[in-house]
């Protein structure tokens, strides 16, 4: 098992933000909302168990190519890291969280 990094449009077909995890206990990717930090790491193609909310910026460090993992560590800006901090050699990459609003 590994975690998988995702945004919540990308876990419905109608691309919408209004649930919280408890939704989506077992899901699937379903898109890459305008190429965000999906469109940078590999899609996961099966199914996705048991969504847990962590905070919502965050430092990644993706895994070598090679590697089994996903990611090396996860630096959260609540202070948190999953992982081992260490020196990221493919460079990490800041994935920040945003809102959508719909005027009427």
């Amino acid at each position: 098992l590994q975690g998988y990094i995702e945004n919540e449009v990308d876990l419905n077909n109608e691309e919408t933000c209004r649930e919280t995890c408890s939704f989506y206990q077992s899901t699937r990717s379903e898109g890459c909302y305008k190429d965000l930090y999906c469109a940078r790491q590999p899609r996961c193609s099966g199914r996705l168990y048991n969504c847990q909310f962590v905070d919502s910026d965050m430092w990644v460090c993706p895994s070598p190519k090679n590697s089994t993992r996903r990611y090396e560590y996860i630096e959260y800006e609540n202070g948190r890291t999953l992982g081992q901090r260490a020196n990221c050699v493919r460079g990490t990459t800041k994935v920040d969280s945003w809102w959508r609003y719909l005027f009427w």
